[in-house]
């Protein structure tokens, strides 16, 4: 096995491992604290939530070097 395939399987189990426990964290909220913003000019649970389900998309449009526009058109589309 190479480095390179080494270390995208390496990476790819940790984003797996984040991912699971995001889920995990998400599932147990209660839906009274989704309005909660720690301060003004900070995202409430709720919009950092979606950002969290978001930043796999975004990423993979980055590394699959998409325009700038196409990258634009995720968060659109997704929601951000």
């Amino acid at each position: 096995m190479n480095a390179t395939v080494s270390l995208t399987e390496t990476l790819l189990e940790e984003f797996y491992t984040v991912v699971r426990t995001t889920n995990q964290l998400l599932k147990k909220a209660d839906p009274s604290v989704y309005d909660f913003r720690p301060a003004d000019n900070m995202r409430s649970f709720l919009e950092l939530a979606n950002h969290l389900v978001q930043i796999p998309h975004i990423d993979l449009a980055i590394l699959q070097e998409k325009t700038e526009e196409d990258v634009w058109r995720v968060l659109c589309v997704e929601g951000m």
